[in-house]
């Protein structure tokens, strides 16, 4: 599934409370009946963040124009861009579908979640392509497109629910 647009700016600007440093992010449990161990979280503190990373812009952490590559370039070429999740991308290279049609931000969810609606109906890109200037591969940064159509600067991401034992 697509992830909402909401879900897509989470997962670039992290929470109120984020991983903390030198957690794992996937836990594995390894025998049936076991639970994994909670994640220790603490407060970000940049909640409100421009970037996936803390700071400013930085040429070494993002495809965008002012990189100067020019092209999309293979997923992980930026690995100092990665958000408080381990996501990659997230800011420039290309930009990515949401399943959220496009409207004024933010919103209920129950509002503009809608997946029956038609392909030519506007959705929610974030996060910037390689041409676009920095300012516009920013966690905030959205613009709108419709599926039917096809753009040479758009991917997606997919997003998974994670699976318990009792799921199996």
């Amino acid at each position: 599934m697509l992830p909402s647009e909401a879900e897509w700016e989470k997962g670039a600007r992290g929470g109120l409370e984020i991983p903390g440093e030198g957690e794992p992010l996937i836990r594995v449990v390894r025998e049936v009946g076991t639970s994994a161990p909670a994640v220790r979280l603490e407060r970000n503190s940049f909640p409100r963040r421009s970037y996936p990373w803390s700071g400013e812009f930085d040429g070494d952490r993002a495809n965008v124009f002012e990189t100067g590559i020019g092209r999309v370039s293979a997923v992980g070429c930026f690995g100092s861009g990665r958000s408080v999740y381990g996501c990659e991308d997230l800011s420039g290279n290309v930009r990515e579908w949401t399943r959220s049609t496009l409207g004024a931000y933010p919103y209920e969810p129950s509002e503009r979640e809608g997946l029956s609606v038609s392909n030519e109906t506007p959705r929610v890109l974030r996060g910037g392509a390689f041409f676009s200037l920095s300012r516009r591969a920013r966690c905030s940064g959205r613009l709108g497109g419709r599926p039917a159509r096809r753009y040479d600067d758009v991917g997606f991401r997919v997003m998974l629910s994670p699976l318990s034992f009792s799921d199996l």
